[in-house]
């Protein structure tokens, strides 16, 4: 369970590195959409992050957005070939789906 735990935690904090300034509603329909965690477990990682400091949530303009601290950068850095095969994986992703998902909700409102 404790290598589960550490990989998705990894998984997001190189989601929010390679996404900077991802906003928080779009990290949690993406991750949330395919499957990837829970609610509860995602909310619960991304708790531990900005604990270590690793991630931090900022406002602009209304939005919510998560971004890496410098402290997670170095994780990054520290993992190169680990995140390369990572990096190379989510090129491969569609994200196509979660704009229409929410392009879709947004024209719904």
């Amino acid at each position: 369970m404790d290598h589960q735990l550490s990989e998705n935690k990894l998984i997001l904090l190189y989601i929010i590195h390679e996404k900077e300034n991802i906003k928080v509603s779009d990290l949690y329909d993406f991750v949330l959409f395919r499957g990837y965690m829970d609610y509860f477990l995602l909310q619960n990682y991304l708790e531990e992050l900005e604990e270590t400091e690793l991630v931090i949530q900022v406002a602009q303009m209304g939005e919510l957005y998560y971004t890496t601290l410098p402290a997670g950068d170095a994780v990054i850095a520290a993992e190169p070939g680990w995140f390369e095969r990572l990096g190379a994986f989510m090129s491969t992703l569609d994200w196509s789906p979660l704009f229409v998902t929410l392009r879709t909700t947004l024209t719904a409102i």
